[in-house]
């Protein structure tokens, strides 16, 4: 277990300027609806893995009336704890580690976070797109040049879809970008295989909740066989060049990758009720879980906001059951009560306004 031992903000949202200490077991942020509890997890979060679960947009994050944040962390590394620093202002973004500034690949090696929100539900309710986000920001966490991998494949998409925009284009001014396009898709979709398979080999297939076995399918736009011929994939994008040409877009590559989540052979977004929607999600996060800790040693910290809003008691016990204990857990609700009995010990946050007002 590596925890998070304390948190730092300045300018963060509607957060008091403040530091805040927690304990290696569970911390529970109690309060009414919009005092900031979910701003304080949202804070954890953007300092240990910069960014923010709630925006894509970190500016957001910056207190009304102000024009630069910073949020930090100190994370327990056996006998090497690190501190995080996330800074933003004017000039832009700056990561630091250790009062150092970093790259992101080094800054996200120092701790693995999964946060667990009730919006989450969109990653089966809504399009590919979410469902590719969320598996990238996974495998993120797992291997942390992957975001430098899905950075220069994106740059290539940028380049060649202004390129597409730009007018009529030669196919010999194409095909470098072309190139370009399919080398870097070998990378990704060979690595969202690997990430697959080991949530597979991980043995944690099963649904926890009732039974039914979650399969998880990635479908390739341009498939790894193919793929594995550059001069084939080349000759598919050539094919498709006049299409793209009218369309202005690249119309190939894993920014257009899909995957569906089956129960049954049948796709859960469209056939799942709401119930079995949210226990294949809860399913699918321990899943993950069990992956972490099979490839790290441990399991990733862990945030629920707002636990009691999506799941009922026996789901909560079954998470619970699951977590407690075994990593640090942060968890926000406006009922504390409500889960009392089912944690074996809590460090309680009382938040109001923005602000701790009580810690036991």
């Amino acid at each position: 277990m590596m925890p998070i031992t304390s948190l730092q903000t300045w300018h963060f949202r509607n957060l008091a300027d403040a530091e805040l200490a927690f304990g290696p077991g569970t911390s529970l942020l109690a309060g009414e609806n919009g005092q900031g509890k979910t701003s304080i997890l949202e804070a954890i979060y953007c300092a240990s893995f910069s960014k923010s679960f709630r925006t894509h947009r970190l500016e957001e994050c910056v207190a009304h009336g102000q024009r630069e944040m910073r949020v930090g962390c100190r994370v327990a590394r056996g006998s090497l704890p690190c501190r995080l620093e996330v800074r933003l202002g004017l000039p832009g973004k700056e990561l630091r580690l250790d009062d150092k500034a970093v790259g992101i690949s080094e800054f996200l090696e120092q701790v693995s976070i999964l946060c667990i929100t009730a919006d989450y539900i969109r990653i089966i309710t809504e399009g590919p797109e979410s469902r590719r986000r969320f598996f990238d920001g996974l495998m993120v966490q797992l291997w942390p040049s992957h975001i430098q991998a899905l950075a220069e494949y994106r740059r290539v998409v940028r380049q060649k879809n202004a390129l597409l925009k730009s007018g009529p284009v030669r196919p010999a001014v194409l095909e470098p970008w072309n190139r370009k396009l399919v080398q870097s898709a070998r990378t990704l979709v060979a690595r969202r295989l690997d990430f697959l398979r080991l949530l597979r080999e991980t043995g944690a297939g099963e649904e926890y909740f009732s039974g039914e076995t979650l399969e998880i399918r990635y479908v390739p736009s341009v498939g790894p066989d193919l793929l594995e011929s550059e001069e084939a994939a080349l000759a598919l994008l050539e094919a498709h060049r006049e299409r793209e040409a009218v369309l202005q877009r690249s119309l190939y590559g894993p920014h257009l990758d899909r995957y569906e989540l089956l129960l049954r052979g049948r796709s859960v977004r469209h056939f799942a009720s709401s119930g079995q929607k949210r226990s294949v999600l809860m399913s699918l996060y321990f899943n993950v879980m069990e992956l972490f800790r099979k490839e790290q040693g441990r399991l990733p910290v862990v945030m629920l906001d707002d636990v009691d809003l999506e799941l009922d008691l026996a789901r909560i016990r079954r998470l619970l059951e699951f977590l407690d204990g075994k990593t640090q857990l942060f968890l926000t609700t406006s009922k504390p009560e409500f889960l009392a009995g089912l944690l074996s010990a809590a460090q309680l946050f009382q938040v109001r306004s923005g602000a701790v007002i009580n810690s036991i």
